[in-house]
């Protein structure tokens, strides 16, 4: 009976969440932008021939991470740059796949990295992989390459002389064409740039990294309405991992922020809403933007009862974390009675399912 109760709230979510996109969808056809422009031929992936569609067969057939491997070092020699691209997509996949079914979990954070990392960093055949997806760079010059590629590198935490050339190549190669870059383009190559940072990227201005990422925000600030909750969680993160500050990280932190209130939280996964609080408390937004940000997603998970069953233990504390740095520290906040009731009420409903949890 609990069981059915639960379906029985999943459905009526949905049919909530559907009504949300409809609506979305008629706010955003009612703010539609102008189309953007065509991307120029020479740039259009080219028809690939049979030996390269059969190669990436291969590739994408795959069961595992170690299949990937092999495949790239019978075939590397002859493998050109679309077919590096989906090695390194794939094995990115694999590594992941493989990562979360050895107990491991897919969270906004990067401990998986380190482990995915010390499996690769001593295999030829990753090495290999990397050295000739290095000497093919310059080939790499369509939106969704570009993005495969950052995308792939950031999750598998690569890193190296050869990973830091092919950031600069493709840095280069993306300048005059970040234009083209789909909404999803601009956010994905966001988020593989902030995994693939050593550090504070705000803390180099003169970087390839740092250039780079200040390209993809001014040219993704005026098409945030256009962003999927996907794409706005992981641009939030990705901007708060790389610890940027100023005017222009700031507007588009902001709008970020903007949208995904305005799409009332809409297919916002239990990740993506963990990282989204997660980088509002760590970027110190304003408090006129985070406060009403937090009640929002307070009130948003506490609609229904049973919400939170489905968030991982990582998504709860960094929720309840993120919602005491922003809310339950206000100058002048002396009790919970000051606390907003939304609030108030996500925190009770978060001990609650840590308990039934640990019980």
């Amino acid at each position: 009976q609990q069981q059915q109760r639960h379906q029985q709230r999943q459905q009526q979510r949905q049919q909530q969440r559907q009504q949300q996109r409809q609506q979305h969808q008629r706010h955003q056809e009612e703010h539609k932008q102008p189309p953007q422009p065509t991307l120029p031929r020479r740039h259009q992936r080219s028809a690939c021939s049979e030996s390269e569609m059969e190669i990436q067969s291969w590739l994408e057939s795959a069961q595992s991470a170690q299949d990937v491997l092999d495949s790239v070092a019978q075939h590397v020699g002859s493998l050109g740059a679309p077919e590096l691209v989906t090695a390194v997509h794939v094995l990115a996949k694999y590594a992941e796949v493989d990562a979360v079914g050895n107990g491991g979990a897919s969270t906004p954070q990067v401990q998986q990295q380190s482990s995915t990392m010390a499996m690769f960093s001593r295999d030829v055949r990753f090495q290999s992989l990397l050295s000739h997806l290095r000497g093919c760079a310059s080939q790499l010059d369509s939106p969704r390459h570009v993005m495969r590629v950052l995308w792939a590198l950031g999750k598998l935490g690569a890193s190296g002389r050869d990973v830091d050339s092919i950031i600069a190549s493709l840095a280069e190669l993306a300048w005059p064409r970040f234009s083209y870059f789909t909404s999803m383009e601009l956010s994905n190559s966001l988020w593989g740039l902030a995994r693939l940072s050593k550090g504070p990227a705000g803390g180099n201005p003169n970087s390839v990294l740092f250039q780079f990422v200040s390209a993809l925000i001014a040219e993704g600030t005026p098409r945030v309405e256009t962003f999927s909750a996907q794409c706005l969680s992981n641009s939030l993160w990705a901007v708060a991992k790389l610890e940027l500050s100023g005017p222009a990280s700031d507007t588009f932190s902001n709008a970020c922020v903007a949208q995904i209130r305005a799409n009332t939280f809409s297919d916002t996964t239990p990740q993506g809403f963990a990282n989204s609080i997660w980088a509002v408390a760590k970027l110190r937004l304003a408090q006129g933007v985070a406060v009403p940000f937090c009640v929002d997603a307070a009130r948003y998970a506490t609609s229904e009862p049973g919400d939170l069953h489905c968030f991982m233990p990582q998504e709860l504390s960094m929720t309840i974390w993120a919602m005491a740095k922003v809310v339950g520290r206000r100058a002048g906040a002396k009790s919970s009675s000051s606390l907003p009731p939304e609030v108030e009420k996500l925190a009770l409903n978060i001990a609650e399912e840590g308990t039934r949890r640990l019980s």
